[in-house]
């Protein structure tokens, strides 16, 4: 998905000098060796894998890189939330409201082919069933 939509294409890189010399090496600070734009969170992500902490900058890099730019994102995932989570269902564990809302999510995105699901939830009756089957045999006690 990153690649397709969102990733910026190569910036050519100028053989010029740039006017302003004090400005030559931040021009070029923040591309990578092809020329890309250097994501900083995967950077800060990177330099945690190798246990290279910074002296706390590390964790305050990823808490402020990780934040969404507006509240707007937010606020639409509380919204759907609540719209997901009725007052019928409020007792419901964190497990099964985050794997209920990203079905949703991506159900709503057109990411899930249409009748995956009731395929994969007749697969999951079935088993159930043979293995309650499985169950019924193994507990039955014949007498001669």
């Amino acid at each position: 998905m990153w690649e397709a939509h969102y990733k910026p294409s190569p910036q050519a890189t100028s053989t010029r000098e740039p006017t302003n010399p004090s400005k030559a090496p931040m021009n070029r600070l923040h591309l990578d060796d092809q020329g890309m734009p250097v994501n900083a969170l995967k950077w800060w992500i990177q330099q945690r894998c190798k246990s290279n902490t910074h002296r706390g900058l590390l964790q305050m890099a990823l808490n402020v890189l990780s934040c969404p730019a507006t509240t707007v994102e937010v606020k639409r995932a509380f919204s759907f939330g609540r719209d997901y989570v009725t007052f019928r269902r409020h007792r419901l564990n964190l497990a099964s409201v985050t794997r209920g809302m990203t079905v949703t999510f991506y159900s709503k995105n057109g990411k899930i082919k249409r009748g995956a699901l009731r395929k994969w939830k007749q697969q999951q009756n079935d088993e159930l069933k043979k293995r309650n089957k499985e169950k019924a045999q193994m507990t039955r006690i014949e007498i001669d």
